[in-house]
């Protein structure tokens, strides 16, 4: 059984610790591959699917006052821009290779968190 994540920086350490532990996985759904074999981009539905833990993490933290109250669309795709951003460069190894990862992935969790606070 697999424990529910209900605040957005939980959701963003868990999108790390999934990429990092699957990082063939992760390049196969993110990195385009596939398209040059088959049509494989998601539905709406599917799309829809994959956001909606962040947006009811989103929904809840603004139902509690500790979010803006702005569009959870908005503030979700925005936390998943910068979660999914700093992943991909992590695993591309995009940077000065003494880049510590963990540091500034926690950095970026908690200024995105201050930056939606309410």
């Amino acid at each position: 059984m697999r424990k529910t994540v209900t605040d957005p920086r939980g959701l963003g350490v868990a999108y790390r610790t999934w990429a990092l532990e699957h990082q063939a996985l992760y390049r196969l759904m993110f990195g385009g591959a596939m398209a040059a074999y088959t049509e494989c981009q998601p539905s709406p539905e599917v799309a829809a699917g994959a956001m909606a833990p962040l947006a009811e993490a989103v929904a809840s933290a603004q139902s509690a006052g500790t979010l803006l109250q702005v569009p959870v669309e908005a503030v979700a795709t925005a936390i998943w821009g910068q979660v999914h951003g700093l992943v991909s460069l992590e695993l591309a190894r995009v940077g000065p290779p003494e880049t510590d990862w963990q540091s500034a992935y926690s950095a970026a969790l908690d200024a995105m968190i201050r930056g939606w606070a309410a």
